[in-house]
């Protein structure tokens, strides 16, 4: 620095600025020494790195610029600290006082997404350095506002890290903003003073610039993108691998940058090495990283000139602006780069092809379960944030006036939006605002809390223009001003541009955060209302519409029509008794009506059509799949079909009613196989399916239903490995026994043989009427009742009954009764009631066995001639004295 700048009576304070920067400095090297040994992969933040910091600025700032003395202790100040909190040893409390911050809990959290790790299970210990990386390279600018108040030691040898306690106090606060705000946006640059004046006993002249200072700093961090931060030895020695090599190698080819007489405003980047095919990678690292740093230099001489401070000399990167120019510096070997980055040209035809009808089939309601979708997430998230916080939905219908479309309204009292949210992740087709980095910045430690979300691709808002072209979203932060609401307003649904909106359209109080308005046609309202059964479709009221859509839904929801509000879902629906919720979800004006369609759908023939009795056999047997997280459902097994319906996040898919793939009945929740909302594997966990299954066949048994209603019951209990020990009925020469009364006949040591019979690769036991038409395989389709009371029994015969006379596909239900043990079907279940005898059951085969004589009449078509042998394949029961053997 010139002292000759300044009168003599200040340059024995200058001398003493120079002497605390050096104590400093040398004190700052020691702590930033310490950033390799926390993370290892990062480019150096060492003394060399100091230095071209300074060098840079230099460079930047232009040999007319003049700072102040003070001016130049805080700006070496704020290079000393801006990344020297990259390493444990710059808290206190170390690696603990990192693992409680909620950034920490935030990146941890984050993690667990990515790899979707169950969060209930610890954090393996081998994500500990990835998540110590992103914790740090958020946390570090935050740590940097405080970091010039660091002390180690104690007593007499307790030393600062700034050690000057007149320059600590009275400077080290805007050290500290100034280091931090290298993390910062460059529009957050303002908040900082425009000046500030000298200590006392220095020249008054001695002001200091803060915003410069920040700019400054920003635009030589920017540009210490070379090889003096990546040199070859150390480079070599690392051996660094992935992503981090690509940053290393980047930063290893490029030359100190350096100013051309012919562009004196430019700084100009050359490599000092071509980039190979195999560092393609690199390159682009190179380049974006150019890039970056003209952005920066751009937008600080911006800032500059604005405020009528004095711009720096260097106000851009030479070419960097030009990928094929760029090239031309940074060169290459073999290959060379183009711009041909992914790009959407059309951006409303795509999300109009993706985000709509393309997606969810043409389906209105689907835009109303999303946007019900997005209130239920932002009530979760101010739940996280507010334990006594309940949260609603209110959905309304007014008139338009014109008498052809109304107005649909959705107000939610959750999380609300900020301005940066409004016009970032809410439009930004493809991104969602949970887990994002705008999340974490505006409510640090939420995602830490872990808020459950339904919606998962960033795109479920954009269905509302299946519905309507004229939208509009009023919104605010739940914590904010009633009147600091926005509106971002689509006038013309995706062919224009929207609008924000400062005045005009209001939040209705102070509870509200959050309202969609939606203009819709009054055809598409219907088609809102329209639930389809067995292929045809029914119109129903909003109320009754929104309920169904609705079942399992983690908040109240009211829907307000001619002026009545009716609470159509409530939160607590699994408490108390289930019956009024079942007849919500399963309407029976909807189910009454398709019934007595007279031209009604083939597939109605197979449903079960008492619906009272179904209902009520339902409410005396539906149970919550597990007590403790009644999000996983609610359901019964009761040998019914129709009466099934899978949800995602608590909602349904679609409004359809009587489907037939399920044999359960009631609500079970699923994972979504993608943003259809598809259903995937069940939600809840296999154990909690186990335990409820087993239950259900318990009340079944309790229930005394028919044996081949319990053996439908059965089959399905099964599939979710519930015990069915005491539900299974099993026919012993044409009897039914309990699989108790079976291990009891063959630990008295009868014999048991079965007619077995392999279908399609699974082998069988099946029944004998089935093994006299076996030969026949073609008539399988004809409708023969079973004539097993004309069989004349010739040993102890097990046969399977499935529920009609010649189903045997290898369906659930047979699965039962398959051959090759599969841990829940009768021959396991036999296996173990022998076991806990202390008996062992054996298995052998047998062809050409007698099980019986036939001594009825059959049908023409068999041509069956009395006495007819019945013989096959059989297997053999055994069970034998373990304790004998």
């Amino acid at each position: 620095m010139d002292k000759t700048r300044w009168e003599p009576y200040s340059h024995a304070l200058l001398d003493e600025l120079i002497v605390e920067y050096r104590i400093f400095w040398q004190n700052a090297c020691k702590l930033s020494a310490q950033i390799a040994r926390t993370l290892p992969s990062l480019t150096l933040h060492d003394e060399k790195h100091f230095f071209s910091l300074w060098q840079r600025a230099d460079v930047i700032a232009g040999p007319n610029y003049l700072i102040t003395p003070l001016e130049a202790f805080v700006f070496g100040s704020a290079i000393l600290l801006h990344d020297a909190a990259n390493s444990v040893a710059a808290f206190p409390g170390g690696l603990s006082e990192i693992q409680a911050n909620v950034i920490w809990q935030d990146a941890e959290a984050d993690w667990a997404h990515k790899h979707e790790h169950n969060w209930d299970e610890k954090i393996p210990n081998s994500a500990q350095d990835e998540i110590l990386f992103n914790t740090l390279r958020e946390l570090h600018a935050q740590r940097a506002t405080s970091l010039a108040w660091l002390k180690v030691g104690s007593g007499p040898e307790e030393r600062h890290l700034l050690q000057d306690e007149r320059l600590r106090h009275h400077c080290g606060e805007i050290i500290g903003l100034i280091a931090a705000s290298h993390h910062w946006n460059s529009s957050d640059l303002e908040k900082l003073p425009k000046f500030k004046g000298a200590l006392d006993g220095m020249p008054s002249e001695w002001s200091v610039r803060p915003i410069v200072l920040a700019c400054l700093l920003r635009c030589a961090d920017a540009v210490q993108v070379d090889q003096s931060r990546a040199p070859d030895f150390l480079l070599a020695l690392l051996n660094i691998r992935g992503v981090s090599r690509d940053h290393w190698v980047g930063q290893n080819r490029l030359s100190i940058p350096f100013v051309l007489p012919e562009d004196p405003k430019a700084l100009c980047f050359t490599s000092t090495k071509s980039f190979s095919e195999e560092d393609v990678a690199a390159w682009w690292v190179a380049r974006d990283a150019l890039a970056v740093a003209d952005l920066e230099l751009k937008k600080s001489d911006e800032l500059l000139r604005d405020l009528r401070l004095a711009p720096f000399a260097i106000d851009h990167i030479r070419d960097a602006s030009s990928t094929e120019r760029i090239s031309s510096q940074i060169l290459t070997d073999g290959w060379r780069p183009i711009s041909a980055e992914v790009r959407i040209s059309n951006v409303s035809h795509v999300v109009s092809m993706f985000g709509g009808a393309a997606l969810y089939g043409y389906n209105p309601i689907v835009a109303l379960r999303e946007l019900i979708q997005n209130s239920i997430d932002a009530i979760q998230q101010r739940r996280k944030l507010d334990d006594d916080f309940q949260g609603s939905i209110t959905i309304q219908v007014e008139p338009d006036g014109d008498g052809e479309h109304i107005f649909i309204i959705v107000d939610d009292d959750g999380i609300g939006m900020s301005e940066a949210v409004l016009t970032g992740p809410l439009i930004d087709f493809g991104a969602s605002y949970a887990g994002s980095t705008l999340m974490r910045k505006e409510r640090p430690g939420l995602m830490a809390r872990r808020a459950p979300r339904i919606g998962r691709y960033g795109i479920g808002f954009f269905s509302v223009f299946m519905i309507s072209s004229d939208v509009s979203v009023t919104s605010r932060n739940f914590d904010s001003g009633i009147d600091s609401f926005l509106t971002l307003k689509f006038k013309n649904g995706l062919l224009n541009r929207p609008i924000l909106k400062t005045t005009g359209e209001q939040l209705p109080g102070a509870r509200i955060s959050t309202r969609v308005r939606l203009r819709v046609n009054r055809t598409t309202f219907d088609k809102l209302r329209t639930v389809s059964f067995s292929l045809k479709e029914y119109i129903v009221s909003l109320p009754e519409a929104i309920g169904a859509l609705c079942p399992m839904a983690d908040v109240d929801i009211f829907v307000v029509e001619s002026g009545r509000k009716m609470n159509v879902h409530k939160r607590d629906w699994h408490k108390g008794d289930l019956t009024s919720w079942l007849l919500s979800i399963f309407p029976g004006r909807v189910y009454i009506d398709a019934f007595n369609d007279k031209e009604r759908s083939s597939l109605t023939n197979t449903l079960d059509q008492d619906y009272d009795g179904v209902m009520g056999k339902m409410s005396q047997h539906i149970r919550l799949i597990c007590d403790t997280h009644p999000q996983f459902g609610a359901a019964c097994i009761i040998g019914s079909v129709g009466y099934s319906l899978s949800t995602v996040g608590g909602l349904r898919t679609e409004l359809t009613f009587g489907s037939v793939e399920e044999k359960w009945s009631g609500v079970i929740d699923h994972v979504p196989t993608g943003a259809t909302r598809h259903v995937g594997p069940i939600l809840a966990p296999a154990d909690a399916l186990a335990k409820w299954a087993s239950l259900q066949a318990h009340l079944a048994t309790q229930a005394n239903f028919a044996p081949k209603t319990l053996n439908l019951i059965s089959s399905t209990t099964s599939i979710f490995a519930g015990d069915i020990t005491d539900t299974i009925r099993i026919r012993i020469n044409n009897k039914w026994r309990t699989a108790q009364e079976v291990s009891d006949i063959l630990i008295s040591g009868e014999q048991i043989f079965c007619p077995i019979f392999t279908l399609t690769g699974y082998p069988s036991i099946v029944d004998l009427q089935y093994t006299v038409i076996k030969e026949y395989l073609r008539v399988l389709r004809m409708d023969i009742s079973y004539f097993g009371d004309k069989f004349r029994y010739k040993c102890t015969t097990l046969e399977h009954t499935p529920s009609s006379a010649l189903d045997h596909n290898p369906d659930r239900e047979l699965s039962l009764f398959d051959i090759e043990p599969n841990g829940y079907g009768l021959l396991d279940i036999l296996i173990t009631l022998c076991d806990r005898r202390n008996y062992t059951l054996d298995i052998s085969y047998m062809d050409n066995h007698l099980f019986a004589t036939y001594v009825g009449k059959a049908p023409g078509k068999l041509g069956l001639k009395k006495p007819y042998e019945v013989r096959g394949d059989a297997m053999r029961l055994t069970a034998y004295d373990s304790s004998s053997q």
